[in-house]
């Protein structure tokens, strides 16, 4: 047997040697703690970051989206109410007595569940759309369009939000005649729209004071000649200075008055030579 003072040695020894690798793994762990605590703030301002870069891109894509459904709603409805309200459409009015249309859309919609998202968690969207409300008796076809689209991350309570507003001008529909020279009318003509309605049924389908019967000559000799029946529920227009080309005297009246410095173009349509009747016959 090892004498008693050999044995507390060795014991002594190795206890020394056990506490060093202890100190040394406590301070190595230390280490990494301190480069992970300094490390999170930065990882957690990422995915913030990420996340809330995310919902801009979504909150701009669904304000543009709202801006076309305003285009879309003023290309197909314009002046028919019932096809704004049957899209959805709201009529308000600002401070000044204004009217517009508005319209809110809640993306996903009440019935449906929200997208789960892994990178930025359950999106809802609202958009909030106002257009000056078209009037065809107006002066000016230029409306004003508002689009604001808000999108939440309901998990992290993260929001965006993007706004997109323009002026948007839109030419009114022509009704009425244009000629590339003479004209000779002598008849009852009006702006009405047809697609609205039968005529006169009911008895606010009537004449709309809005047509237009002129010609884009610059010619003096070339004639615009009105007879006794002319009933023109608008204006009539000449590419001619001051219009003096235009004999208006024996009609009934010109609600819109005669103007000049009118302008038009007509599209140069190629039409294929039909003369010869090979053309015509099949060779199959």
């Amino acid at each position: 047997m090892e004498p008693k003072e050999q044995i507390i040695a060795r014991l002594t020894a190795f206890y020394r040697k056990r506490g060093s690798a202890l100190i040394a793994a406590f301070l190595f762990s230390m280490f990494v703690f301190i480069v992970l605590s300094s490390l999170m703030p930065m990882v957690v301002n990422d995915y913030e970051s990420s996340v809330q870069n995310r919902l801009y891109n979504v909150a701009y894509a669904a304000a543009e989206a709202g801006a076309d459904e305003v285009m879309w709603s003023l290309n197909n409805n314009r002046f028919d109410e019932t096809g704004w309200y049957q899209d959805g459409w709201k009529v308000g009015d600002d401070y000044y007595g204004d009217e517009y249309w508005v319209r809110e859309i809640r993306l996903p919609e009440d019935a449906e569940q929200s997208t789960d998202d892994i990178y930025a968690g359950e999106q809802q969207a609202v958009i909030r759309v106002v257009v000056s409300k078209p009037d065809e008796n107006a002066s000016s076809h230029q409306y004003a369009v508002y689009s604001k689209a808000v999108v939440t991350d309901t998990r992290t309570s993260h929001s965006a939000e993007k706004v997109i507003s323009f002026i948007a001008e839109l030419s009114p529909p022509f009704r009425g005649i244009v000629v590339k020279n003479e004209l000779n009318y002598n008849s009852l003509m009006d702006s009405y729209d047809s697609s609205v309605g039968t005529y006169g049924v009911p008895a606010t389908n009537m004449e709309r004071e809005n047509a237009t019967a002129a010609t884009v000559s610059e010619s003096e000799d070339i004639k615009v000649v009105f007879g006794p029946q002319t009933d023109i529920r608008g204006q009539v227009r000449s590419g001619v200075e001051d219009a003096v080309n235009i004999d208006a005297s024996k009609a009934i009246q010109i609600t819109g008055g005669i103007q000049d410095g009118f302008n038009a173009e007509f599209p140069v349509i190629t039409v294929p030579d039909t003369s010869d009747i090979t053309i015509w016959r099949s060779s199959f």
